[in-house]
């Protein structure tokens, strides 16, 4: 019988995690993929098995903090379904999560194109409540406001998300697009007053 040399690291410590699994090692499987790791796991099937072992321990503390690299390796091998499945387990566990913003907001896109879209709404609305201060805020309200039009008939809803967005984002880079987005929704007084939109008082998002 021959025997066969693992040289990839990766697959390597797979293979020693899975050894103390079998065994019901997990704690020592845990404090391995920590020590090998370092705090930065780039290999999604090991951060899988760290999820999961996480779980089985209990350790929803230390679960939650890991999911967040969890999701964002899940998001880059394009696995949105999956991301969302665990991100909305951890928002069960805690309201307050705080998945990476370039994450959350691929997820949503991601749930808006699968017919999700309240869930994308949901999403898109926790996304302005963790990350209110986050350069994407602007294209997450214009989300919102699109979703709210298109998808969840609330024009109403949505035109005074859109006027509220205009105001407060004048100067941004999409606002001539959402300009353009209200005027198309727009039917009477407001479309006239589109192009006049400027920074005014600024109120909490009706969205």
């Amino acid at each position: 019988m021959s025997i066969v040399l693992v040289t990839d690291p990766e697959e390597a410590l797979l293979n020693r995690i899975n050894a103390l699994r079998l065994d019901g090692r997990t704690d020592d499987a845990i404090i391995l993929i920590k020590n090998e790791a370092r705090g930065k796991i780039s290999n999604l099937d090991i951060s899988r098995i760290c999820s999961d072992l996480l779980k089985e321990n209990q350790q929803i503390p230390e679960w939650l903090i890991h999911s967040v690299t969890h999701l964002d390796l899940l998001s880059k091998e394009n696995k949105k379904s999956q991301a969302y499945e665990v991100y909305k387990e951890c928002i069960e566990h805690n309201a307050n999560f705080t998945p990476n913003p370039k994450t959350l907001f691929e997820i949503t896109q991601f749930l808006a194109q699968s017919g999700k879209a309240q869930d994308a709404y949901n999403a898109c609305v926790h996304f302005t409540k963790v990350h209110p201060k986050h350069a994407l805020i602007p294209e997450v309200y214009f989300f919102i406001a699109k979703i709210l039009n298109e998808k969840l008939n609330n024009k109403a809803r949505a035109r005074k998300v859109m006027t509220w967005l205009i105001k407060k984002f004048s100067k941004h880079d999409h606002a001539p697009e959402m300009r353009k987005y209200l005027a198309t929704m727009s039917k009477g007084p407001e479309a006239l007053a589109v192009q006049a939109l400027s920074m005014g008082e600024e109120r909490a998002c009706p969205g």
